[in-house]
């Protein structure tokens, strides 16, 4: 009876001894390797591993270990464990509404077409400017050349050029009015735009048949 309750005794501590008999690398990541370390340095650390230390040895960057627990209980620190930084939501297209998108598209070519009827202006300007100088100086000159006198030459270089800068100026404004009627037109689209509006109002009572004037407010979105 002894020596069988000696040999349960043997066996339990020879089964303690043989678990805690290995050494554990804890790698920054969270791993473990259970290992027999052989050597430790500034840069690695070389080891085994524990279910196969007649195999090759294995080395590890010293940057990737954490600690290293070895079989009698001793601890070495290297390295705290870097956590990883909480990812932020990121706003992909599929979580951008359709209104959002079709306003921020409708707001695009608005402005797109604003900018246009502001070139358009821009150059009726200029050209209108130039034009005017041109035909009348032209007007002048052909004038004096043919001996029209002074009085038909300017009425002529005056009516010349007024047809032509109203010629232009109606050109210019076709367009730019066009320009500035599909923005106008654009802009209606819009969905989340609110609009506030002040007109006069005149308001009959049903008690007593008075008249009341005022303003009123309206406010559309």
């Amino acid at each position: 009876m002894r020596i069988r309750c000696l040999i349960g005794v043997f066996a339990v501590v020879l089964c303690t001894s043989t678990a805690f008999a290995q050494d554990v690398i804890h790698k920054k990541d969270g791993t473990k390797v259970e290992a027999k370390i052989l050597s430790v340095n500034e840069d690695y650390v070389e080891f085994k591993r524990w279910n196969n230390q007649q195999g090759p040895t294995f080395a590890i960057s010293i940057e990737k270990v954490f600690k290293i627990v070895y079989s009698n209980g001793d601890v070495d620190v290297f390295n705290e464990p870097v956590e990883k930084p909480a990812q932020q939501p990121q706003t992909t297209s599929s979580q951008v509404t359709s209104n959002d998108m079709s306003d921020a598209i409708l707001l695009s070519r608005i402005a797109d077409l604003e900018a246009k009827a502001k070139h358009i202006n821009a150059v009726g300007n200029w050209v209108g400017t130039i034009s005017c100088f041109a035909v009348l100086g032209g007007t002048i000159a052909i004038g004096v050349v043919n001996d029209w006198g002074e009085g038909a030459t300017i009425i002529v270089g005056t009516l010349a050029t007024s047809a032509v800068l109203l010629g232009e100026i109606s050109l210019f404004n076709s367009s730019e009015n066009s320009y500035k009627s599909q923005a106008d037109a654009l802009r209606n689209q819009l969905k989340h735009t609110a609009m506030l509006s002040i007109s006069p109002s005149i308001i009959k009572s049903s008690t007593n048949n008075t008249l009341a004037s005022g303003l009123a407010l309206t406010f559309r979105f």
